[in-house]
């Protein structure tokens, strides 16, 4: 879950101008304890994930309770007030994260966790927003942080988000969901996905068969020539250390999962 957090912040991005991403991926670090000064990031903003203490649910003992805290800084220069790390200063392009204030950031971090609904076992619900004063650190610069608090109920065991919505759309074109509107969603959303894979057999199957492999694909869709009553079948993979490596887990079959063409 921390790393999906992350995975989430390094990927948000601002809504106009250019639409840069707020952080970008050596901008976000998971974090245990609170950082010295020494530790802090130079490059502004920055934002680091704290994990917390976690508990069992006693309604569901096959789902936990951890906390985290979303950390996140701004630094503006040239504001002897502090005003501009605080709600932002001028700046030509509304796409970059230059010149905005802690607030603004702050809004980007909570639309990112916030997409974070459950859907592949691990929800956030967000539990205190508290903004820090703003520090002087000389010069006409100020420090700006933010703090967000996290409750995630996330699987005590290792889960692997399945495909759901396979639909034929045509005699050749195969297009499946992750579980939300937008398409693909927590599959191809998860930091550790890897890729999809379609297969096609003569009988209803629980697992990927080797010999049964008709596409591998990394979008929600795929294009194979149907055979009328056969069965398909479509399977996420992950690899949480190297998305270009080897396979580590694979999804199980859910509803939404298999059909079996007309």
């Amino acid at each position: 879950m921390a790393q999906q957090i992350k995975h989430k912040l390094t990927t948000v991005a601002w809504p106009g101008g250019s639409a840069e991403v707020v952080f970008g991926t050596r901008s976000v670090h998971v974090f245990a304890g609170t950082p010295t000064e020494d530790q802090i990031p130079s490059g502004f903003p920055w934002a680091m994930v704290n994990i917390g203490t976690g508990a069992p649910d006693e309604d569901h003992p096959e789902l936990m309770e951890q906390d985290f805290t979303v950390l996140a800084a701004v630094d503006v220069a040239g504001d002897p007030l502090g005003e501009f790390s605080v709600i932002g200063g001028a700046t030509g392009d509304l796409g970059q994260s230059s010149s905005r204030g802690i607030l603004e950031v702050a809004e980007r971090v909570r639309s990112a966790v916030q997409n974070l609904t459950g859907a592949d076992g691990a929800k956030i619900l967000l539990s205190s927003v508290s903004t820090g004063a703003v520090d002087a650190l000389g010069g006409g610069r100020h420090l700006a942080m933010d703090s967000l608090g996290l409750t995630a109920v996330c699987t005590s065991a290792l889960h692997y988000a399945a495909p759901q919505k396979l639909i034929l759309t045509g005699a050749d074109a195969f297009t499946w969901a992750g579980g939300d509107l937008n398409g693909d969603g927590h599959c191809a959303e998860r930091f550790d996905f890897k890729q999809y894979r379609l297969y096609e057999s003569d009988a209803a199957i629980t697992a990927p068969v080797v010999d049964d492999l008709v596409a591998t694909v990394t979008v929600a869709s795929a294009t194979h020539t149907a055979v009328s009553s056969s069965f398909y079948t479509v399977f996420a993979d992950y690899n949480a250390r190297d998305t270009t490596g080897s396979v580590v887990g694979t999804s199980s079959v859910e509803v939404g999962s298999s059909l079996q063409a007309p």
